[in-house]
């Protein structure tokens, strides 16, 4: 028997080309569970809709820091969302949004030659965000935010003259909680409300499933480790249904356990490095 360690992103060979979680209802209910029961009171629910346009960028690393790759582009993409306020003045947002573009990929092969190419990127996420007043706060306007959600990324790292492809599935809920301080400059004509936000995140029960069919492999599956992440934005309220947001989100997953799958006279030891990937964008919508 033959022992082979295999890291599935840094695996290139011209010879062999690459080829439920819980329901968006536990978003919901545990969000819905969290707020106050009192009498029933009527609910306004704002809708509001809007492209955006973010950097990327994505690295993977060793236990002794040495970077294995590295994808960096733009990704445009589009949102929906939907407020509804509640008694208490508690507030209830939802939110789906889907990016996809191409980042350029450096990195190695698995024999440690330098390697060049690109990757498809397709982003889907779906969450929802409590907001409830903060007892005594100064000032007033300030309030805490939890959240959870949902993520969906496949990223697909295209072939070369010297390699073939990978395409990698990605899944995983994050937590949030932070502060928003949201008020009304009267002094900046045109601008309606003013919100900041701030959120410490953590990534819980990511997996990345890795497409291997073209080895005879299967689609073996890895489970992630949580991990710390953090997020702010800047958002607009302006004059008439106009909104516009600056933001900023970064996100990490620890390295899987490996996972060894026996392929006729060998065993093949796949394994997932501990990765970090950032998102820098801008968003503008339309409110109604």
């Amino acid at each position: 028997m033959h022992l082979l360690t295999f890291n599935p992103d840094r695996f290139f060979s011209r010879k062999y080309p690459f080829r439920k979680v819980h329901s968006a209802a536990l978003i919901f209910s545990v969000l819905l569970l969290s707020v106050p029961t009192v009498q029933a009171q009527t609910s306004e629910t704002s809708w509001e809709v809007g492209i955006n346009d973010q950097w990327f960028h994505y690295e993977e690393k060793l236990a002794n820091g040495t970077t294995l790759n590295t994808e960096e582009g733009w990704l445009p993409g589009f949102y929906m969302s939907a407020n509804t306020s509640l008694p208490s003045d508690f507030e209830l947002a939802f939110v789906v949004s889907r990016a996809k573009g191409t980042a350029n990929y450096e990195g190695t092969t698995q024999a440690g030659h330098p390697l060049s190419t690109h990757t498809t990127e397709t982003i889907t996420h779906a969450g929802a965000e409590l907001f409830t007043p903060v007892p005594n706060a100064f000032p007033e306007s300030l309030s805490g935010v939890i959240g959870l959600s949902y993520t969906r990324w496949n990223r697909k790292i295209q072939p070369t003259s010297q390699s073939g492809h990978l395409y990698e599935h990605y899944r995983w809920y994050e937590l949030s909680g932070g502060l928003q301080h949201c008020s009304a400059p009267s002094a900046i004509e045109g601008i309606e409300q003013l919100c900041i936000t701030a959120k410490l995140t953590r990534t819980e029960r990511g997996t990345v499933t890795v497409r291997l069919d073209d080895l005879g492999l299967g689609n073996p599956k890895l489970n992630l480790g949580g991990e710390w992440g953090g997020e702010a934005s800047m958002k607009l309220k302006l004059a008439g249904p106009l909104t516009l947001r600056l933001y900023t989100k970064s996100w990490s997953h620890g390295a899987s356990k490996p996972v060894v799958i026996q392929q006729t006279t060998q065993y093949v030891r796949i394994t997932e490095p501990a990765s970090q990937s950032w998102l820098t964008g801008i968003e503008a919508g339309f409110r109604f």
